[in-house]
């Protein structure tokens, strides 16, 4: 992978190049300057907790707090992360406590409370409400 200083000297057009568009190729030079300027750094964010390290991501231009879950779970291997904002958890949720799935609902509140049995575990449970996901047809929704 390439380090954050050679992101923050590659071209947007360059990025666009093997398949980013324009905007992910802003937002992953946005990302990259932070850890190229000292801002950020992976030591840093290994001694955040969950709510801090999310809190410092979002404020970055481009990325949501999917995009940080995603992280927190993959990258940081925390234990405990609910991605509420993924579509694919929310419909599992709803069919694995059959509760009715809309698109609001459920609502971010109403998940964390759902999940409260898997705490602290909740990114395992993700793992298997994704399985979960990939075996539901839309009639079972």
């Amino acid at each position: 992978f390439p380090t954050a200083q050679q992101v923050v000297a590659m071209d947007v057009e360059e990025m666009k190049a093997v398949g980013l568009g324009q905007r992910k190729a802003e937002y992953l030079q946005a990302v990259a300057e932070q850890f190229n300027s000292g801002a950020l750094s992976e030591k840093m964010l290994l001694g955040m907790s969950d709510e801090n390290v999310s809190r410092t991501l979002v404020s970055i231009r481009g990325i949501g707090q999917w995009t940080c879950d995603m992280f927190l779970m993959f990258h940081l291997k925390r234990p405990n992360i609910l991605p509420t904002g993924d579509l694919a958890v929310r419909k599992a949720m709803c069919h694995h406590f059959k509760v009715p799935f809309g698109k609001k609902t459920p609502t971010h509140e109403q998940m964390v409370e759902m999940a409260q049995a898997w705490e602290p575990y909740r990114s395992v449970a993700t793992w298997y409400m994704w399985r979960l996901a990939g075996t539901i047809t839309q009639k079972t929704t």
